[in-house]
C-alpha cells in the first residue's frame, strides 16, 4: 500500500528519523542526523525506529515500510510518501531510488496546486477591491462608503467579523462607524448597534 501524509501524524506507525522520534531514548544516535532522509524498515517488529500504536500491537498491518520525504523546489518539506507491505522483507533500500523519483513528482504536483490556490485567493482579493472601488464611485454618503468597505473586506477574507474604526480627536477614542459579523458569531438577541468606543488606556 502507499500513502502520502504529513510527517507528524501517520495513522498507525511511523519511521522516526529525527528529533520527534517516538523511541528516542532507544534509537541510535545516527538517526538524529538523518532527519528528512529516505528510510527503509524491512521488519517493523524488530526495528526500533518504527512505532506501533498500542491498539495495533497484535495486528500490525505494515511489516515492511519505505518512506521518502517530500521536498518542494523551494526547499521546504511538505510531507512524506510511504509504501508499506504486510510481508516482512518485501520492501527495502533497493526500492528507494524509485520511491525518490515518485516523491519528486508528487512534491512538484503539491507545490503546483498550492500555487494555484494562492493565485485563486489573490484573484478573489483583487476582484473584491475592484468591486469596492466601483461601488464607492456610486455614492458620496460617508456612512454608505464605510459599510461598503466593511462588506468588501468581509467578503474577501471571510473573518468572524469586521469593524471599521474612526479616530475622534474630541473624544480621544476610536469610534466604530461600520460593522459586519458572521451569522454564526451573532447572538440571536443581538441588536445591530455599533460597539462601544475604543480609547487610549
Amino acid at each position: 500500500s502507499a500513502g502520502c501524509a504529513p510527517t507528524t501524524a501517520p495513522p498507525i506507525g511511523l519511521i522516526a528519523t529525527g528529533p520527534a522520534m517516538a523511541n528516542a531514548e532507544e534509537a541510535p544516535s545516527s538517526s538524529m542526523s538523518s532527519m528528512y532522509q529516505p528510510s527503509a524498515v524491512t521488519d517493523t517488529s524488530v526495528d526500533k525506529r518504527w512505532y506501533t500504536a498500542p491498539n495495533h500491537q497484535g495486528d500490525e498491518p505494515a511489516r515492511a515500510v519505505i518512506s521518502v520525504p517530500l521536498q518542494t523546489q523551494r526547499g521546504t518539506w511538505s510531507g512524506v510518501l510511504a509504501y508499506s507491505h504486510r510481508q516482512p522483507g518485501a520492501l527495502g533500500i533497493e526500492q528507494l531510488p524509485l520511491m525518490e523519483s515518485i516523491a519528486g513528482q508528487v512534491a512538484v504536483a503539491l507545490e503546483n496546486e498550492l500555487l494555484r490556490q494562492q493565485q485563486r485567493v489573490q484573484s478573489m482579493h483583487a476582484e473584491a477591491l475592484a468591486r469596492a472601488a466601483q461601488a464607492m464611485t456610486r455614492t458620496l454618503d460617508e456612512k454608505e462608503l464605510h459599510q461598503i468597505v466593511v462588506a468588501q473586506v468581509y467578503e474577501a477574507f471571510q473573518p468572524n467579523g469586521v469593524v471599521l474604526l474612526q479616530w475622534e480627536p474630541v473624544s480621544n477614542a476610536f469610534m466604530p462607524v461600520a460593522l459586519q459579523v458572521a451569522p454564526k458569531e451573532a447572538p440571536a438577541d443581538r441588536d445591530d448597534s455599533v460597539p462601544a468606543a475604543i480609547g487610549r488606556a
